[in-house]
């Protein structure tokens, strides 16, 4: 499902889960490339001549090498997470980390980035924070943002949230996912409540008849959840997902969609900051 994927890390404590959680990727698909980047933004005096520049520098992205190699290292050790040879990259930039991360992106053209929402070098803000539209622009590719404290679970469990909109282009994506995961697929759909009760309920019969039909996997559920007219959507969603406690929550971006206004919005935005559970966006 994924030829490539990238992993930025700043080599904290707070960027590991997302190196596990790409290795652990990594083990469900032999064939995927893990490409590990750094970084490391180290800089040099402009006054150093120019022999000497260019010495130190290749010593700073040798020890900038050998640092990430630890650290990926030592992520493989803690977790017996050990890639399929040939399978992992690692790659070290000496630069500003958004300058670097649009390098990265032409030469390893991923299908996949995988990041961590904390960080010390600011990975979360600059997920989470005022470049995450931005962010999502600049990246033509699904980003999965991995909490800080997550741990694997042995059971995988994904809520894909949708707002029906594409919805037969999106379900294939999911459930491609979710078999190659193994994992138990929560479709989630939220609507307002409709003041008619008989056509709320023939709403809800032919809607999950048509969702139960549309999904081409055996190991899911359908939910549709009514929401009253004077509570905001976005926060009933909040506390589906926190009560549904996945493993992994799918969302796909649209411009001018609830999403749009879920990510832009400072109460959820805190919500994110503090939530468990890897967030994966796919670009619709």
């Amino acid at each position: 499902m994924f030829n490539r994927i990238l992993v930025p890390t700043d080599l904290s404590e707070l960027a590991v889960p997302a190196v596990k959680y790409s290795l652990w990727l990594a083990q469900k698909m032999p064939s995927t490339k893990v490409s590990c980047f750094y970084a490391s933004n180290r800089i040099l005096p402009t006054s150093t001549p120019v022999m000497l520049y260019n010495d130190l520098k290749k010593d700073m992205l040798r020890e900038d090498m050998s640092l990430l190699e630890k650290h990926v290292q030592q992520v493989q050790q803690s977790t017996g997470l050990a890639p399929h040879p040939g399978q992992l990259e690692l790659h070290v930039e000496n630069g500003d980390y958004r300058t670097a991360l649009e390098e990265v992106l032409l030469e390893y053209k991923p299908d996949l980035i995988v990041m961590g929402t904390q960080g010390a070098s600011g990975l979360k803000k600059y997920f989470f924070g005022s470049n995450t539209i931005k962010t999502l622009n600049q990246a033509s590719c699904p980003v999965l943002a991995v909490p800080a404290g997550y741990s694997q679970v042995s059971s995988p469990h994904i809520v894909y949230a949708t707002d029906l909109e594409q919805w037969s282009e999106e379900i294939m994506k999911v459930t491609a996912l979710a078999k190659l995961l193994d994992a138990h697929l929560s479709v989630m759909h939220f609507y307002r409540r409709r003041p008619d009760k008989e056509q709320e309920n023939h709403f809800r019969e032919m809607m999950m008849l048509q969702l139960k039909d549309a999904i081409a996997y055996r190991n899911a559920t359908v939910g549709l959840h009514p929401v009253p007219e004077k509570q905001e959507i976005k926060f009933i969603m909040q506390q589906m997902f926190a009560e549904a406690k996945p493993s992994l929550l799918v969302m796909f971006r649209r411009p001018k969609s609830w999403f749009e206004d879920l990510l832009t919005d400072s109460y959820t935005q805190e919500f994110l900051y503090n939530n468990v559970v890897p967030l994966l966006v796919f670009k619709s």
